[in-house]
């Protein structure tokens, strides 16, 4: 080979790869698919922004993103959903996100209780909470609670579903279901194993709110990893239209509403503007699937239920003017998407496909022209005059924008409003719509840029927020988290006012570093709490805990939990009267210089304080009694309200079955009396018809005897006496057919008869002709001459 086609081979192969290096690159650098967002929240709840060292009240439909810190106060209790994984946190629970993408969900938990519900893993998913002495690694789906301990030397691992792998100091340790594990300390060679606990208040919240997950109506319209589809049921109702497919229609709306009017833009890394609705039910369909005007009102079309859901800041077309205003209109079905962020072709097409039916080339020719120029004049519409007519007139949209037309769909604010998160509904400005669609150019990119309080530097700060020590406290993690960054300020004012960068170190030990090969559960003797005496070492050749019955097993007492080893083998059981060690009289012969009197009142002395040892004991055991009776009432009371809610919430799911039932019912009515209605409209149509046509039949028919009449008369020349004759053997015949008789007023001779019947008399009338009888001949008189 030649030096030039040796040179012309290295350039093409260099330029390969410095395209394949940036095309890689890019699909790095693309946002992830997945955010968290608070679905159910109950007491004060507090929340940090990744890169941001202060708290802040949280928002319901602010989505939560890698970095993102939250923490409830005492009582509190949240609900957090990332994909297909529910997280439930108790009351003073500290959870940071640590790593949030397509492939890693990575919680770390400082202090507190959480309950982990895993519904469903895809390929390569990984789900690891990270504590201070282990990190509980989720690899299939399962539910899983997990408690901390406030100075994190203990964590408690109840394994309800599934199976997981703890990692720790000493090497893994597989928990599967039934499993309720204590770890002490930074060694999981240290634990003991316990029967399942009674339900606490926690445990019965989860349990509320995994069956409304698992009862929720659009589960049957919805993949489960779509976020916020659970708070649709309560709020709109599900349709099938041709064309359309499955729409939800939202019912607790005001009249004219409209989507992203109620609620405000703010400022998230890496996606830019994102929209934030006051609406608790809004954030699927303001993040997922497409909005349409349908039949006078709007609905929400959702993605394919077969595809895995990839998030969007904000599904809309935004429309930018040189006067100082931003409007924008939600997409409609078969509008691409064009991200204001750079990505690559291949989210580019992930996130529109998995949000609408759209065909691969489209996308393609459309990611092509994605970047070349910011400004795209709006398509004109073609078609009627009005709006709505517009809007109606067309099929399932493709990629015209049509959505613009549609009633109230175009939302204008003033820049300022935009760029400083306030709310979009007292601010629009109405009756500048027309304006916008008519001079106004979509934009893919907008030049605003956001101000200190689109970025939260404005928020209310929380009322509380987690102790220092909590914040400061290291875990354990299997996997290495991304390093954290501070949310950058992209403008002047912002950076005057961004918040501090995060002072909090991020103190982490990683396991992967160490041999973690080694089945701690296989290989080590297990650590049994016993029912009737206090822990203990195990005794050598002890069972494994794996195989002993449940039986022998004491219940987890969560209350009674000790921080170390040391602390648990000098503990007595919860609930065992606490033994008085009253010290035996001394064996030593008393001198002799003590006078028998002081010898008997040490022995009465003595006596004295063992008595009052017992008493206390029994005081001790009284008030442990007490304690306890009322702990019990108190869980029955628990027990009682949850099954008192459980009751309200099956009637209120029967009251609404009932509802729709008789909605059902009066529609079919109604149909079947519309029905009724036309039908009798159409019997009367027939019979209207029926007599038009015998109408139409009768006079053709006289028509056609007046033209044989006249036919005959024209052929045959006659005198009017036949005419004469002819009616008036109609008058004859009428005669006689009033009276019953034949007329004998007027006959016929027979040579008058048969020249009517050649003038073309029809031979009806003429058998209806008396015929004369013959005149008698005349008698011959006598002459004269006879006489």
């Amino acid at each position: 080979m030649s030096r030039p086609s040796k040179l012309i081979l290295a350039l093409v192969a260099l330029a390969g790869l410095c395209l394949s290096s940036g095309a890689s690159a890019q699909r790095n650098s693309d946002p992830s698919g997945r955010v968290a967002r608070i679905s159910d929240m109950r007491g004060s709840l507090s929340y940090s922004p990744s890169g941001d060292g202060d708290w802040y009240d949280a928002h319901r439909n602010r989505p939560i993103l890698r970095g993102d810190a939250l923490w409830s106060d005492r009582g509190a209790r949240a609900e957090v959903q990332a994909g297909s994984v529910w997280l439930r946190m108790d009351g003073e629970t500290s959870v940071e996100f640590l790593e949030l993408n397509d492939r890693m969900l990575q919680v770390e938990v400082a202090e507190g209780t959480i309950n982990v519900r895993v519904r469903r893993m895809f390929p390569g998913q990984r789900v690891e909470i990270d504590t201070p002495n282990l990190a509980l690694v989720i690899d299939r789906p399962g539910n899983f609670r997990i408690d901390v301990d406030g100075d994190g030397n203990t964590t408690t691992i109840e394994t309800r579903e599934g199976i997981a792998m703890v990692y720790g100091t000493g090497g893994r340790f597989p928990v599967r279901r039934g499993d309720v594990i204590v770890f002490y300390g930074q060694d999981i060679r240290d634990y003991e194993m316990y029967a399942f606990p009674s339900q606490d208040n926690f445990d019965r919240y989860v349990r509320l709110r995994d069956q409304r997950i698992d009862r929720s109506v659009a589960l049957r319209y919805l993949g489960d990893d779509l976020v916020g589809f659970a708070d649709l049921d309560d709020n709109g109702r599900w349709s099938r239209y041709p064309g359309y497919g499955n729409v939800w229609f939202p019912t607790n709306v005001y009249a004219g509403w409209a989507p992203y009017q109620d609620g405000e833009w703010i400022w998230q890394e890496p996606w830019g503007w994102t929209w934030v609705d006051d609406e608790a039910w809004a954030f699927a369909p303001s993040h997922y699937g497409r909005w349409a005007w349908i039949d006078g009102r709007w609905g929400w079309l959702p993605g394919s239920r077969n595809t895995r859901s990839i998030y969007a800041p904000a599904l809309v077309a935004f429309i930018e003017d040189v006067g100082g205003s931003i409007g924008w209109f939600p997409l409609g079905p078969g509008d691409i998407y064009y991200p204001t962020y750079s990505v690559s072709s291949r989210y580019f097409s992930s996130v529109n496909s998995a949000n609408t039916p759209l065909a691969a080339a489209n996308l393609q020719r459309a990611y092509t022209s994605y970047g070349r120029a910011n400004s795209v004049p709006l398509p004109q519409m073609q078609g009627p005059a009005t709006a709505q007519a517009q809007v109606q007139a067309a099929a399932p949209m493709q990629g015209g924008y049509r959505n613009r037309m549609a009633p109230g769909a175009v939302t204008v604010v003033p820049k300022d409003v935009f760029t400083n998160s306030r709310p979009v509904r007292e601010a629009a400005q109405r009756g500048r719509e027309r304006e916008f669609i008519g001079r106004g150019e979509l934009r893919r990119s907008l030049a605003a840029r956001p101000e200190a309080a689109a970025i939260g530097a404005d928020a209310p700060r929380a009322r509380v927020r987690p102790p220092r020590d909590v914040e400061d406290q290291q875990v354990f993690a299997r996997n290495a988290p991304p390093a954290q960054q501070a949310t950058p300020a992209p403008s002047v004012a912002a950076e005057a006012a961004a918040p501090a960068v995060r002072e909090r170190p991020r103190r982490m030990r990683m396991l992967g570093e160490q041999t973690v090969g080694a089945d701690v559960r296989a290989t080590t003797a297990p650590q049994p709490a016993e029912a009737a005496a206090p822990a203990a070492a195990p005794a050598a050749g002890a069972a494994p805990a794996a195989a002993a019955p449940a039986g022998q097993l004491r219940p987890l007492d969560r209350e009674a939990l000790p921080r170390s080893r040391r602390e648990r083998r000098f503990e007595e059981p919860r609930g065992q009267p606490t033994p008085v060690s009253v010290p035996a009289p001394a064996e030593t012969p008393a001198p002799a210089a003590v006078e028998p009197a002081r010898q008997d009142e040490a022995r009465q002395e003595e006596a004295r304080q063992a008595e009052q040892a017992r008493a206390a004991a029994e005081t001790a055991r009284e008030e442990r009694r007490q304690a306890m009776e009322a702990q019990r009432k108190a869980a029955a009371e628990q027990e009682q309200a949850a099954r008192a809610e459980a009751e309200a919430q099956r009637q209120r799911e029967q009251a609404r079955a009932q509802a729709d039932a008789q909605q059902q019912r009066e529609a079919a009515q109604a149909e079947a009396k519309a029905d009724e209605e036309r039908g009798q409209a159409r019997r009367a149509e027939q019979e209207a018809q029926r007599q038009q046509r015998e109408a139409e039949r009768a006079q053709r028919e006289a028509q056609k005897q007046q033209a044989e009449a006249t036919q005959a008369a024209d052929a045959t020349p006659t005198t009017a006496a036949p005419k004469a004759d002819a009616a008036a053997t109609d008058d004859a015949s009428a005669d006689a057919a009033e009276t019953g008789r034949p007329n004998a007023r007027r006959c016929y001779s027979a040579e008058r008869i048969e020249e009517m019947r050649k003038g073309g008399v029809p031979e009806q009338r003429i058998a209806k002709l008396t015929l004369c009888p013959p005149e008698p001949a005349p008698t011959a008189e006598p002459s004269p001459t006879q006489q």
